[in-house]
């Protein structure tokens, strides 16, 4: 099998430590294992938990397969779920001259599912992440099951266009040069930003964050992403009344700093989907409160469970969704 040609494993994260499995996701956990999947002659990293109905979740800018690991595990006991680390970032392999724009990114997703033999999921993105799922929801609306949206890029929020604006003058990309080695200190301030209480950053998410910037090829794939933002934005903003026809849930973190509350009322008014804020937690509650966040997931996926059936490798089998998680 080709894994991209003779310098593919050049650009794919090498773990060959514990101290490197830590620090990208390859978590000493035997309910989650890697695995590695051939997307147009490029290496894709996912990990997998659990039995069941399949769930992808998607990451956001920054982020990696590794962030969802918490919630993976509460997931994991009622469905069969799978969290991509998006081509550039993460441990799947770097790939130069990406098209990293959403449509390209929805693509590549429905070419994994294809190699997976996965006719339907239920699709969670985050975020940056939550764009590609809506994307790919318009684009591919047979391949989703359900629809849940963590704070999603989307068109009505503003709040970050500054800095999109400043990665594509020669400043940012100089500053985006320079992140990777910037102090530990600035990086723990950034990231205790996306929570609502500093003291719940979880242990070794730093690390997993920092180390898969520094891999060559990630800050090229993230000022990829910024340079299509406002297009991508734009061509999306159409796409989503599309959307109106797929079970969805929005949910929000009263506390998020990223993806702007605003924002989220007037993308409820568009999708016709339900808006669950969950109080005390910012952009990150699959890391900050995993618990309360697997509880909306699974409740949201209990409340469709007599219309859902399981999809996989062309076999159809009773939906396996059960009530709601309850918070611990």
């Amino acid at each position: 099998m080709s894994y991209g040609g003779q310098n593919a494993q050049a650009r794919v994260p090498h773990l060959a430590d514990a101290a490197g499995r830590r620090a990208l996701g390859g978590v000493d956990d035997a309910a989650l294992s890697s695995q590695y999947t051939v997307v147009g002659e490029h290496r894709m990293h996912a990990l997998v938990a659990g039995e069941g109905a399949p769930m992808l979740l998607i990451h956001g800018l920054l982020g990696t397969a590794a962030g969802w690991a918490p919630a993976m595990r509460l997931l994991s006991r009622q469905a069969r779920v799978y969290a991509v680390d998006a081509l550039g970032i993460g441990r799947s392999e770097r790939v130069p001259g990406l098209d990293a724009s959403l449509a390209a990114s929805a693509h590549r997703l429905r070419v994994w599912m294809d190699r997976e033999g996965l006719e339907q999921v239920d699709l969670l993105g985050t975020s940056h992440g939550g764009g590609v799922a809506m994307c790919f929801a318009a684009l591919f609306p047979e391949r989703v099951r359900t629809l849940i949206l963590h704070a999603p890029a989307n068109p009505f929020c503003m709040q970050s266009r500054p800095q999109i604006r400043l990665a594509g003058t020669a400043l940012g990309r100089r500053l985006a040069a320079w992140l990777p080695s910037a102090p530990r200190s600035l990086h723990a301030v950034a990231l205790e930003r996306m929570y609502a209480d500093p003291s719940r950053v979880r242990s070794g998410s730093l690390e997993e964050y920092v180390e898969s910037l520094r891999v060559p090829g990630t800050v090229e794939y993230l000022l990829s992403v910024l340079r299509c933002w406002v297009p991508d934005m734009a061509a999306l903003t159409p796409m989503l009344p599309r959307l109106r026809h797929i079970p969805s849930l929005l949910l929000w973190g009263a506390h998020d700093r990223a993806v702007s509350l605003h924002s989220a009322m007037r993308l409820r008014n568009v999708l016709h989907a339900p808006l669950e804020i969950m109080p005390e937690v910012g952009h990150l509650p699959f890391e900050e409160a995993p618990h309360v966040f697997a509880e909306r997931v699974l409740g949201f996926l209990a409340s469709w469970a007599p219309k859902r059936e399981v999809v996989a490798c062309g076999s159809r089998l009773p939906g396996s969704i059960a009530g709601p998680l309850r918070a611990g």
